[in-house]
């Protein structure tokens, strides 16, 4: 028959070293609970208490004292933008106002663009072809006409400007015209009489002498 083995004396020694470490360790740790705890009274409890919520209490006062000069601060540089933004609109209205002055004085200095004046056909000078004429129109445009199909059924081809010219010859008679007449570009006709402001204008002379 088979007998148990004996365990050996090393084996028993080994488990006696695991178990008094473990105690060991348990009594550590229960002296160590013991020392960590409060030996104080329930009172004592209630004071410390006490304190903690007098210190929370003074801080969430400071945290709202600090908020409030925050948005003081805050509310004055808005007030000192707000000051100073009208400050800038002020002085860009005197400039403009100056500026305006300045204009209308040079203005001044100039005569006024003469009247247009457009030549009648002789045969209008009637009041009753006149009136005869106007009643053709819309005659016409009642008829469903467009008018501008009548006005060029009714405009000789010859009279039509067309402006065949290069640049370089109409900057060279808009120089020419600008300083004959005393014209002040983008300002001032001058001197130029009406039908050379259509020229001036089918020429794009504030262009070319912009």
């Amino acid at each position: 028959t088979n007998h148990p083995k004996k365990m050996s004396t090393s084996v028993i020694v080994f488990a006696a070293c695991v178990i008094g470490i473990a105690i060991g360790l348990f009594g550590l740790n229960y002296w160590h609970a013991s020392k960590c705890s409060s030996n104080l009274s329930n009172s004592e409890i209630e004071i410390y208490i006490d304190a903690l919520n007098r210190r929370l209490l003074q801080a969430e006062s400071q945290v709202y004292k600090n908020e409030i000069l925050i948005n003081k601060i805050i509310s004055t540089i808005e007030n000192k933008l707000i000051k100073l933004e009208s400050n800038e609109l002020d002085l860009l209205s005197k400039q403009s106002q100056e500026e305006a002055i300045k204009i209308a004085l040079k203005l001044s200095n100039y005569p006024a663009p003469p009247i247009p004046e457009f030549e009648l056909d002789e045969i209008y000078n009637n009041p009753e072809n006149l009136a005869n004429l106007v009643d053709d129109i819309f005659s016409k445009l009642s008829n469903g006409e467009e008018i501008d199909n009548y006005i060029d059924s009714n405009t000789n081809k010859n009279d039509k400007i067309k402006v065949t010219i290069s640049d370089a010859e109409a900057k060279e008679k808009c120089l020419s015209w600008k300083d004959q007449y005393q014209v002040v570009v983008g300002i001032s006709w001058g001197n130029l009489p009406f039908d050379l402001q259509q020229q001036w204008l089918s020429y794009s002379c504030d262009y070319h002498l912009g």
